[in-house]
């Protein structure tokens, strides 16, 4: 079979885990050795945070769920054969199974320092609780669309031991992490400068280096799926679009409408580059006489987009060199923060042992 490397999609997945974050009084820092974590209901713990089974779970499984099953295809995995019996690599010497543990693993112990350094810098989060409610909502919405107790959609979709308090716990830490490694690129961002723009480009300038300008646009896409015909789905999008010409005739009020009537779950993509995008799609958007707030409806193989044009802006190289600046600043960040924070951290060592056969959860969906 076949492998294409799926680690950039890995890395870029939600990454959740349990905690207590918030609360001033510590726990009794627990007399083990990281390797003698033996109570499978633990899969991590220092004086701070405890991940349960059921967090990792519900994070092993989400990463699964939107990593790994809408690309399988185009990675050639048979999600009606176990995990375990596909590989990652042509050697077959990780399988998938392993690789979705190792790096749910790797992102929840990350996700631990950050939050252990937060915490000892008195970083606050005034949006955490409204935060985290929003996504217990989310789930509680979605299990209800699904005619079942939020209970029964979280074991039949992550996992028999994800719990409702799983959920929270996770959510309350990883968007408290989160914000705090959100301020700390914020800050390294505003440290660089154009010197630092300069040596990216000498660096990697091997004639490959986009230098033309990117795009960001605005759509709401009526698709062809939720209609009985393209002239009935023209007709919406014609419709929406005279929404917004009666209306505020804003950024914001395309948005608005987006939030009524997409069909895809983003409205705005930014820093768009020549080949991104499907043809008919980029030809109104790349097209020379393109201005700020300017509209149009496109047809491609997916249905009509409602466009809205947003801005011209600087070449990708300029991007990806603020993304290599930030990596190589946090990076040298997260190793010393793991100096400081190892040795009071634990973990079960038998961790793929516990993680369920993701299959037999497909098909009881």
């Amino acid at each position: 079979m076949k492998i294409k490397n799926i680690a950039a999609l890995l890395l870029a997945s939600v990454l959740l885990f349990s905690s207590c974050a918030g609360k001033e009084e510590k726990k009794e820092k627990p007399d083990v050795k990281a390797d003698q974590i033996t109570d499978t209901e633990l899969i991590f713990q220092n004086e701070e945070y405890t991940v349960t089974k059921g967090a990792f779970e519900y994070m092993y499984s989400l990463n699964f769920h939107n990593s790994i099953e809408p690309y399988a295809d185009y990675y050639g995995f048979d999600l009606t054969q176990s995990l375990d019996t596909q590989y990652v690599d042509k050697e077959e010497t990780q399988s998938l199974k392993e690789y979705i543990c190792e790096q749910t693993k790797a992102n929840i112990y990350n996700c631990i320092l950050y939050a252990c350094e937060a915490k000892d810098e008195g970083f606050e989060y005034p949006e955490l609780e409204e935060s985290v409610n929003e996504t217990v909502s989310s789930l509680e919405s979605e299990a209800k669309t699904l005619g079942m107790s939020t209970e029964e959609y979280l074991k039949s979709y992550f996992g028999a031991d994800t719990t409702p308090e799983d959920v929270k716990n996770i959510a309350e830490l990883q968007i408290y992490a989160y914000a705090y490694n959100d301020k700390l690129i914020t800050a390294e961002l505003e440290k660089m400068t154009e010197d630092d723009y300069s040596s990216y480009y000498e660096e990697n300038d091997d004639g490959t280096l986009d230098t033309e300008p990117t795009r960001s646009v605005g759509h709401i896409l009526i698709s062809f799926d939720f209609y009985d015909s393209e002239d009935e789905a023209y007709a919406k999008a014609k419709e929406v679009l005279g929404l917004w010409k009666a209306g505020e005739m804003t950024k914001d009020s395309f948005e608005a409408l987006s939030n009524e009537y997409n069909d895809d779950a983003n409205c705005f993509y930014e820093n768009v580059t020549k080949g991104q995008m499907v043809e008919e799609f980029e030809n109104w958007l790349f097209d020379s006489s393109r201005a700020e707030g300017d509209t149009g409806i496109v047809k491609t193989v997916y249905g009509y987009h409602v466009m809205y044009f947003v801005s011209v802006d600087e070449p990708k190289w300029r991007e990806d060199a603020r993304v290599s600046y930030v990596n190589g600043k946090m990076t040298e960040y997260t190793k010393g923060l793991e100096e400081k924070y190892k040795e009071g951290i634990f973990e079960n060592k038998d961790i793929k042992s516990l993680m369920p056969d993701i299959i037999p959860l497909i098909e009881k969906q």
